[in-house]
């Protein structure tokens, strides 16, 4: 297979129905923290929030394409500024484009970008130890595994990068 590139940018309003679309697909939420669905307005409000790590402590990048096709989202969450550690979660939204190369490449994109090497020091990431795929994605970046705990019910592997 050829190695894939992708090309992170900050959310915009003008991507609110792809968000919204995003986070009410249920099929997602037994990955995240979301509960329920969201209005349109409640996604407005995460999209103003959500483009300045240091103001907000969350950060969504839209994962692009070659094609400025938009495959999924890699979300920074959780900073800490004091500490310099955030959390990191990453969706490639549509099957077929699952196991493609494009979530390996976007991590590592945003691994290597001057504003998350001046402002992080620690990313870390909770992984289910059922969810094979995304343990293999996280190791093949670097990241190591640092403990477990239960998350939604289930056991995960807390997983950890240092910058």
């Amino acid at each position: 297979m050829l190695p894939v590139r992708t090309y992170l940018r900050l959310v915009q309003e003008e991507d609110i129905n792809l968000v919204l679309a995003w986070e009410n697909n249920q099929e997602f939420w037994q990955y995240s923290a979301t509960t329920g669905p969201f209005s349109k307005e409640e996604v407005l409000v995460f999209i103003n929030e959500c483009n300045n790590l240091i103001e907000h402590t969350q950060c969504r990048y839209i994962i692009l394409s070659d094609q400025q096709e938009a495959l999924g989202a890699l979300d920074l969450f959780e900073y800490d500024e004091k500490n310099k550690t955030a959390g990191i979660g990453i969706l490639i939204a549509e099957q077929q484009d699952r196991r493609q190369g494009y979530a390996q490449s976007a991590i590592k994109n945003c691994l290597s970008q001057p504003e998350t090497k001046r402002n992080i020091r620690m990313l870390w990431c909770l992984v289910h130890t059922d969810n094979l795929a995304s343990q293999k994605l996280f190791e093949s970046c670097g990241f190591v595994v640092n403990g477990k705990k239960l998350y939604r019910g289930k056991e995960a592997l807390r997983y950890i990068y240092y910058l």
